[in-house]
């Protein structure tokens, strides 16, 4: 943690001198920090608030507030039967309004009640009263705040951005999701193991610097005649030390292997055996496979068509149906997010009251 503030600090002193100088290069160091800043202080604020938590909560109750929404469906509907009223009945149209708002309104307020909605909102604010919520919201606010300002075109034209620096910021934006998943996920939990590899950590308690201890064990092994194919591992090697790995027999003799971590060496058997044995088998037939799928045999353009059209059939197939769901006039998709949208409107716009 001491590092990463120390990196964001560097970094936000380079920001300030670049931005000073009127650099649009300060300006997208400032946006990479308040937007890493911002979705930091927000994850953190919903980790102090148990939000995870509660969304599993929500989910067991989730099925016992549907009913209620139905309420919300009724009232929806019924300001969709204003439409069909003529307009000179302007008084009635109004009232027809008002009504599936106030309805909606009522269903969706018994929904929050019955699913425990309201519970979990003010636990959550009670959370967020402690230390750590309250410096998450100030933090998220501040972050906020200082990406809205230094994002503004006004700044932007200040600092001489051009479009391609534009363009390029937004390409980044829209990556940083995954990339942001992909740090978190992946990269972040392999550097942090590796780290405790160099300690003696057990998941459990604090860990202790042990340097390259760890690797001294996983590498200790030995190697021990046997006299006889069955003979005892305690006859040879320290069992106290070292645990039987393997045994290569040779007629009446053979090799004892034991190491002071066998669980290691099992494991590097065990994916030694998957790439020598199943990327082979996999890999080799498909090479041969699309050789001869590539040659000029009697009757191998008519074979290649038969072959690949499964693949090509089920892609050409799933186009034409998303063509069809995407359709301005005759498409579901664009349809619902209409309904979705005059939905949220008719519940939320009461100032045509």
């Amino acid at each position: 943690m001491t590092a990463v503030l120390i990196t964001a600090s560097i970094f936000s002193g380079v920001g300030v001198v670049q931005i000073s100088r009127r650099n649009h290069g300060g300006r997208m160091i400032s946006l990479v920090i308040d937007y890493l800043g911002f979705v930091a202080c927000v994850v953190l604020a919903m980790n102090t608030g148990e939000v995870f938590i509660g969304i599993d909560a929500l989910g067991e109750t989730f099925s016992s507030g549907l009913p209620y929404m139905g309420i919300v469906i009724v009232g929806y509907f019924l300001g969709v039967l204003d439409e069909y009223f003529p307009q000179k009945q302007q008084n009635s149209e109004t009232s027809l309004k008002i009504a599936s708002r106030w309805v909606m309104l009522g269903g969706f307020a018994l929904f929050l009640l019955q699913v425990g909605a309201i519970n979990g909102i003010l636990y959550f604010l009670g959370k967020l009263a402690q230390p750590a919520g309250i410096a998450s919201v100030i933090g998220s606010a501040i972050f906020g705040f200082s990406l809205w300002a230094i994002g503004r075109p006004a700044t932007a034209q200040a600092l001489h951005v051009k479009t391609n620096h534009e363009q390029i910021l937004n390409g980044w934006l829209f990556l940083s999701p995954n990339l942001l998943g992909f740090l978190i996920f992946f990269a972040g939990p392999l550097v942090l193991s590796f780290y405790f590899s160099f300690t003696d950590s057990d998941a459990f308690n604090t860990p202790n610097w042990v340097g390259f201890a760890n690797y001294a064990k996983i590498l200790n092994v030995r190697f021990a005649m046997l006299t006889s194919p069955d003979q005892l591992a305690r006859e040879v090697v320290d069992i106290k030390i070292y645990d039987e790995v393997g045994r290569f027999i040779f007629g009446n003799s053979g090799i004892l292997f034991a190491a002071a971590d066998k669980f290691f060496w099992l494991a590097l058997r065990n994916t030694l055996s998957f790439v020598l044995l199943a990327v082979p088998l996999s890999v080799i037939p498909a090479l041969v496979l699309s050789n001869v799928l590539n040659s000029k045999l009697p009757g191998m353009k008519f074979y290649r068509a038969i072959y690949f059209m499964p693949s090509i059939a089920a892609v050409v197939g799933i186009s034409l149906v998303w063509q069809w769901l995407y359709n301005a006039t005759v498409g579901y998709i664009n349809y619902f997010i209409t309904l979705g949208i005059e939905f949220w409107n008719n519940l939320f716009n009461l100032g045509r009251c």
